[in-house]
């Protein structure tokens, strides 16, 4: 059944055998790579430790991520041992190089600048810079 509906499909398509199967195989090594980082990405995120603690009469969940940085906003990628500069904080957010240009092109549509908090130092790694953000607010 799912031949027939691949070969009557594939009919409709201007594209040739070889390219379609090019473009599969495509496919089928994107979504290996993507597996294989949420494997490597839960692996991480089991090595974090939660606290649970009372404060005036509530209770705090805390997540001590120790060395392990992830970016905030829509990638959620790990950059723990990556050594990229650049990123930004928005809100409480740490938003990645990659991620940074589709953020402030929303920003500034929207004007918000007013919550970007602080920009990665040139030089310094996103992933140093969180970390570094983390040992500050700990102090």
């Amino acid at each position: 059944m799912a031949k027939k509906w691949f070969e009557k499909d594939f009919a409709l398509w201007p594209q040739d055998r070889e390219t379609i199967i090019r473009y599969v195989n495509e496919l089928l090594a994107d979504y290996l790579k993507l597996k294989d980082e949420n494997i490597k990405l839960k692996e991480r995120l089991a090595m974090t430790t939660i606290k649970t603690e009372e404060k005036g009469g509530f209770k705090v969940i805390s997540l001590d991520m120790g060395k392990t940085v992830i970016c905030d906003w829509s990638c959620a990628k790990d950059w723990t041992d990556r050594e990229e500069s650049g990123g930004l904080l928005f809100q409480s957010k740490a938003v990645c190089p990659e991620c940074m240009p589709k953020l402030l092109e929303g920003v500034k549509k929207h004007g918000e600048e007013k919550f970007i908090r602080e920009y990665c130092p040139k030089g310094v790694s996103f992933a140093n810079w969180v970390r570094s953000m983390r040992e500050d607010r700990e102090e």
